[in-house]
């Protein structure tokens, strides 16, 4: 019957809502708006297919291929996802759904072994059906809170590779154990074996998503760790440079009294031109700060200080206007991470440009938003997809630039970025009010 065709893909609809738990962060659309497209294009899909199986008498996994590409290519344009993102997620939920489906299968012999009802009997498919939901909730946390933590930071197109891999061999296994005809699945493999392995399948799928959260977390929190260090590293160069600046002075003020005495001896003998080479040797002889108070935030002040040391050896005009606090909603990590990304990217650019300039402002309105500015040349060179930038010096996305827009999403902010000829913008707007 027709409506037993439809109930039978009705299942993907549990598996349609886990893809979209990880990617709550990256939909192109409303919610409202991805769930109108999404569901009419599911509906007529099913409806399609449903159809064609009770016209002309085929298997339902007959057009699971063709059914499964419709579902990706519209899950993918309700995404800003990159393809490998998506379809990692995408591959994750519909072979946790074929473990499922076989399990309905051997739910489905059991009953025609013990009863004699009909293949594909409507208590598998309502088994299926609320087995499926029911994983779906479970997964609905951790799927929304870890796993979309994981979709926004993970840039890397070979770790997603890996549980990609994974989950198209987990598929690939169930649609060898899948038996043709379900009526015969008791004559060829024992129902409780059969079982056995799908749950064991259930527990590597579990044990895969499990490791590769681990692994990335892990791969992420060195990242963390190794921008904390370099940032550490840039105050300890500062630090350095004070103690450097507070032990030559200490030898000046030490030196003083001889410098004033010998002064008062030129000018009491009336030698006016060896008390102006005298006092023109003393300046030059002074000590001078290597380190420049561009704000009262310390960590910030020092990846300034680098920054301009390294715009200096690279010819570049650095020009900043800095007004901030020392203590922000924002964490100073985070900020420095924003700051360093965004400089670390217009230094490069400016490295190919005919002229080298950098114009950064860091502003804080007091109890209203935090805004950082940055225009640079570039040689005016894009790579654009999908609306966003790629890096020109290496294949696949610019991870900084992505790393900024997570950055100040988390606090509720946003992060944009544009070019007009030869010059590049960044602006980010963060609010300081909760």
């Amino acid at each position: 019957m027709y409506i037993d065709c439809l109930l039978s893909y009705l299942v993907t609809v549990p598996s349609a809502v886990l893809c979209f738990f990880p990617m709550k962060d990256q939909l192109k659309y409303s919610r409202r708006k991805t769930l109108l497209i999404a569901g009419t294009v599911g509906f007529v899909t099913l409806a399609v297919s449903s159809f064609l199986i009770w016209r002309y008498q085929l298997y339902a996994n007959d057009l699971l291929v063709p059914i499964l590409s419709i579902f990706f290519v519209s899950y993918q344009f309700c995404l800003n996802a990159k393809p490998w993102k998506s379809l990692a997620v995408f591959s994750a939920a519909v072979a946790l759904m074929s473990i499922i489906g076989n399990m309905a299968a051997c739910f489905d012999s059991y009953l025609q072994f013990t009863a004699g009802t009909e293949s594909g009997s409507r208590a598998s498919m309502i088994f299926q059906l609320i087995v499926s939901t029911v994983v779906t909730l479970l997964l609905a946390k951790p799927y929304r809170e870890r796993g979309s933590m994981i979709v926004n930071r993970t840039e890397q197109p070979r770790v997603w590779y890996t549980t990609l891999l994974f989950s198209a061999a987990v598929f690939a296994v169930n649609m060898l154990l899948l038996p043709i005809e379900r009526e015969k699945a008791y004559e060829e493999i024992r129902i409780l074996y059969l079982e056995l392995i799908l749950i064991a399948l259930l527990f590597l799928w579990l044990l895969m998503q499990i490791i590769f959260y681990f692994i990335v977390s892990g791969l992420l929190s060195m990242a963390d760790t190794e921008k904390r260090n370099r940032f550490l590293e840039m105050q300890q160069m500062q630090f350095a440079s004070q103690q450097r600046y507070m032990k030559d002075s200490e030898k000046v003020r030490h030196d003083f009294r001889h410098s004033i005495r010998t002064l008062a001896e030129l000018y009491d003998s009336g030698n006016m031109d060896a008390v102006g080479k005298y006092l023109h040797e003393y300046i030059e002889a002074m000590p001078v700060s290597e380190i420049t108070p561009y704000c009262e935030n310390t960590a910030v002040n020092a990846i300034l200080n680098y920054y301009a040391h390294v715009a200096q050896q690279n010819g570049i005009d650095f020009t900043l206007k800095i007004r901030l606090p020392a203590g922000l909603a924002v964490s100073d990590m985070d900020l420095c991470n924003m700051i360093g990304n965004i400089l670390e990217n217009a230094v490069i650019a400016c490295q190919k440009a005919e002229e080298r300039t950098i114009q950064l402002s860091v502003i804080a309105e007091e109890n209203a938003q935090l805004f950082i500015v940055v225009v640079n040349a570039f040689d005016g060179k894009v790579r654009m997809k999908d609306g966003r930038y790629l890096s020109t010096d290496r294949d696949g996305n610019g991870i900084g630039l992505s790393s900024v827009i997570s950055t100040a999403e988390s606090y509720g902010g946003v992060a944009q970025f544009s070019h007009e000829g030869k010059r590049f913008f960044s602006n980010v707007a963060i609010p300081l009010q909760s």
